[in-house]
């Protein structure tokens, strides 16, 4: 597929002193710019497909593929490869390296060695893109959860990849707090970025994504569109996966009420409200004739 940017072939990977492989032959691929959830149970291979794809661990059988190049290991090769690949972590202090926040985020653009005025617009930008002026000169460990996430993933996009590797990004986050980040996740894909996301959070994942990869034991076992993933209520249920609470209540509706040629599946609660205040209104207006 021409428009595949990362593409995992027969891989096998199996953590040290461990007998059970994680993965045995994965084939799977992220599409350009689809907003992309990676589900799955605890175990299924989400977080280590990320550490994989970001050359922090290495298979042991396979290949994996940036477009049409192939994944090599040396110290120059993966410099140029992490500028592609973006990796945000599920806990932001794994990534915060430095004393300040400015620091941090100007950590991973000194290693580019840009020309003084990039560096310094990178920077700017960044800071300014994840709304960070009022903290550049705190210290990291006087910051919230929710602010060190903002400045992790600041310092991650200040290197513009085209793609972003996101493990459980809402993660110890509230509700509005969660809210913001997803808006965030929205501008950055808006912004030509590439954006996936591996979450335990259906309902996040069902409000935002484009498109579904199913994990389960290591192998790809579903991809698609929500409607397609979640409509095989068997498979759902044999991998313990749950259902989204939208795609629930709207599946509990009779049959009548959300079967109509110019209703689609809602994928957001006002969307839910929305299609119900339309159908009942329309189901009254019939009923009265």
């Amino acid at each position: 597929m021409t428009n595949t940017l990362l593409h995992f072939q027969e891989i096998i990977y199996t953590y040290p002193g461990q007998d059970n492989p994680i993965f045995v032959g994965l084939n799977l691929s992220i599409v350009k710019n689809k907003k992309t959830a990676i589900i799955g149970q605890n175990g299924s291979g989400k977080s280590t497909l990320f550490l994989l794809a970001d050359g922090l661990h290495k298979v042991q059988k396979g290949k994996i593929y940036w477009k049409n190049e192939e994944l090599k290991y040396n110290r120059k090769f993966l410099n140029r490869w992490r500028q592609r690949i973006g990796l945000a972590f599920q806990d932001p202090e794994q990534q915060l390296v430095a004393g300040t926040v400015i620091e941090d985020i100007a950590y991973g653009l000194a290693n580019l060695q840009l020309p003084k005025a990039e560096f310094e617009q990178r920077l700017d930008d960044a800071i300014a893109d994840f709304v960070l002026q009022e903290l550049v000169n705190l210290p990291l460990h006087n910051l919230s959860l929710g602010q060190k996430r903002r400045v992790a993933l600041a310092g991650v996009m200040a290197l513009k990849p085209e793609l972003l590797l996101l493990d459980e990004p809402t993660a110890y986050l509230d509700r509005r707090q969660t809210q913001n980040f997803m808006q965030e996740l929205d501008r950055i894909h808006e912004s030509g970025t590439t954006v996936v996301l591996a979450t335990h959070d259906l309902d996040i994942a069902y409000q935002w994504a484009d498109w579904f990869l199913v994990l389960h034991q290591g192998q790809l076992v579903m991809e698609g569109e929500a409607e397609a993933v979640f409509s095989q209520q068997e498979l759902i249920e044999e991998l313990q996966l749950g259902l989204p609470t939208v795609w629930q209540v709207w599946q509990a509706l009779p049959k009548h009420l959300r079967c109509s040629e110019n209703i689609s599946v809602p994928r957001t609660v006002s969307e839910l409200n929305e299609k119900l205040s339309g159908t009942l209104m329309q189901h009254l207006s019939q009923s009265r004739r």
